[in-house]
Parts: structure tokens; C-alpha cells; sequence
């Protein structure tokens, strides 16, 4: 009886290594499985870069005046549901660039004044499905409307020769509910790419018809 008492314990503690070593794995199977959700959820997001929007390539308009001078009307009110601040390339920055490199100021005297009037980007929800069929189907969730509007007046030293030019351009891009933040922000860059070509083209037209005595 005292043997078998004595083989039972050892019957006992010889399985307990067993046991300690299996929960010892799954433990540790837990732990680098929480550390590798952990890392997984702590790794940065490589955000894009985007390149600057020149207009260098284009052949200045010459005007017949001794200054440029840029009037600001519009600041972003870095607010919904205005997004202009939060875009690889504002409007009112591309705007600004673009005066920079297209407009020469050649002639003796007299004064070009460019007024930016608007150059906005506003962020409207769209409705989504519901029920079901939203579970299922994958919708566009915001729209982003730009809209870019310009004057230029120019004079002569006297105040006697006098001509202006204004120009509105506008661009919609709508996109889906499950777009990530680098497909948004490259979505924001074409925005403006799209509305600044379109100014670009139009306003160039406007100040050829209507600034036609200050061109050289």
C-alpha cells in the first residue's frame, strides 16, 4: 500500500512538468501575440509627399506696369467645413504662386492690383445607404467643392489709362467612405491641380481680351 501511495506521487509530480511546460507556451504564445497587436496598431503611417505646383514652364504675360501688388480677400477660416488648411496645396497658395511666375511687372510706371476673391474648398457629406444595403455597397461620403475667383486692375502712372479682367473657376471631386487619409489628401492635390488649370487658362484669356493696351 505504501509503495503504491509512493507511486501515485510520483505518478503526480511527474506530470506536472508536463503541465507547467504547455501553459508556459500558450503564455508566451499570448504575450508576443498582444506585443505583435500592439506594434502592428504603434506603426506610423507613411504619409505622401506631393511635389509643387509651378507654372514656370508657361510663358509670362508682360504687363506694362512698374508693380504688382496682391490683395487678399479670402483667408481660410481653418474651420469645417472649409479644408483649404488641411491640403498638400491650398488654392489661395497656388494662386499666389501663380502671380508670381506668370504676371511680369515690365513697364516704367503704373500699377497692376490682383485681388483673390475666393479660393475655397468646402467638404459637403453625402447621404449613404442604410440598412442592409449599406452593410453591402461601399458609397461616396464627402464631396469637395473648390471655387477660385480673381480680379486684376491695372493704371498707368496717371490713373488715365485703366483696364481690368476677372475670372471664375470651380471643380468637384466626390469620395468613397473608404478612402484612406493618403488617398484623400491625393484626391485634395488633383483638386487643386484641376481648378488651377482651368484658372490658369481662363484667366489668361480674360486678361488678353480686356488688358490688351498693357500687354508688351
Amino acid at each position: 500500500m505504501q509503495r503504491l501511495l509512493q507511486h501515485g506521487r510520483l505518478d503526480a509530480t511527474g506530470r506536472l512538468p508536463h503541465i507547467h511546460s504547455m501553459n508556459g507556451r500558450r503564455t508566451r504564445f499570448f504575450v508576443i501575440a498582444i506585443l505583435f497587436i500592439v506594434a502592428s496598431c504603434e506603426t506610423p503611417i507613411q504619409s505622401r509627399s506631393f511635389p509643387q505646383q509651378t507654372f514656370q514652364h508657361l510663358t509670362p504675360i508682360s504687363l506694362d506696369v512698374a508693380n504688382i501688388r496682391i490683395v487678399r480677400l479670402f483667408n481660410p477660416p481653418l474651420k469645417e467645413p472649409h479644408i483649404e488648411h488641411e491640403m498638400p496645396v491650398p488654392p489661395i497658395k497656388a494662386i499666389e504662386r501663380w502671380i508670381t511666375e506668370r504676371i511680369l511687372a515690365v513697364g516704367a510706371s503704373g500699377q497692376a492690383v490682383i485681388t483673390i476673391r475666393d479660393a475655397s474648398v468646402i467638404e459637403t457629406g453625402l447621404k449613404r445607404a442604410g440598412g442592409i444595403r449599406g452593410t453591402f455597397t461601399t458609397d461616396q461620403s464627402e464631396r469637395y467643392d473648390a471655387r477660385i475667383e480673381v480680379e486684376i486692375r491695372a493704371a498707368d502712372g496717371r490713373g488715365i489709362r485703366t483696364a481690368k479682367a476677372r475670372t471664375t473657376s470651380s471643380r468637384s471631386r466626390s469620395i468613397s467612405e473608404d478612402a484612406t487619409l493618403n488617398e484623400r489628401r491625393t484626391l485634395w492635390y488633383e483638386l487643386t491641380e484641376r481648378v488651377m488649370s482651368d484658372f490658369n487658362r481662363t484667366f489668361e484669356m480674360q486678361i488678353r481680351k480686356h488688358l490688351a493696351p498693357f500687354l508688351k
